[in-house]
């Protein structure tokens, strides 16, 4: 493992972060990655042409919209839907499925829309969660089906999808302690829904 040497001022200063009987020095440092990672470079800075190349240059892992790969054990840092935000999986689904709604301008037009598990009212059972600005339940899903359901609204309505995420440090991860960005935008000849 590499070893790294600390000012005593800095050490004292990484103390402070910390939580007695608890953190050691690496668990301050990753929480502070953690905490700033998130603030490295924002989807929103990207241009369309250069996103992948300035994500890359900023240590961002780009994935292909259509071939994410495994996303579990990831942590939304940001996201955008249309002009809708989030900062979670199940936030930008409910966010992709009330721009699908405004749009569509039905629950019954959503649904065909939707591969997700909607119904209309209150649903709170088998995973469903009651959207009472939308008046309808939505079941919620892991972060890959999250993902397969926001991008097939994306298409459907031609609306563009960013997402900037974490993958945590845990068994399982693609990447542990990775960030990564996932950029869909609507071909400009295509027409929206």
């Amino acid at each position: 493992m590499p070893q790294i040497e600390l000012s005593e001022v800095t050490y004292r200063r990484l103390q402070a972060r910390g939580i007695a009987c608890v953190d050691s020095p690496e668990s301050v440092i990753v929480r502070l990655l953690d905490q700033t990672q998130g603030h490295l470079i924002s989807p929103d800075c990207l241009e369309p042409a250069a996103g992948a190349e300035a994500a890359a240059l900023a240590g961002l892992r780009v994935l292909d919209a259509d071939r994410v790969g495994d996303l579990t054990h990831t942590k939304v840092l940001a996201a955008k839907f249309g002009s809708r935000h989030a900062t979670k999986w199940n936030e930008l689904l409910i966010a992709a499925h009330a721009e699908a709604l405004r749009r569509l301008g039905s629950v019954d037009r959503l649904q065909q829309a939707t591969i997700s598990a909607i119904v209309k009212g209150s649903r709170s059972d088998s995973g469903f969660h009651y959207q009472p600005e939308l008046g309808i339940s939505m079941q919620y899903v892991d972060s890959n089906n999250a993902w397969r359901q926001i991008l097939h609204l994306a298409k459907t309505l031609g609306e563009p999808v960013e997402v900037k995420f974490l993958w945590r440090t845990k068994e399982g991860a693609a990447y542990p302690g990775d960030t990564g960005v996932i950029n869909w935008r609507p071909a400009t000849n295509r027409q929206s829904a």
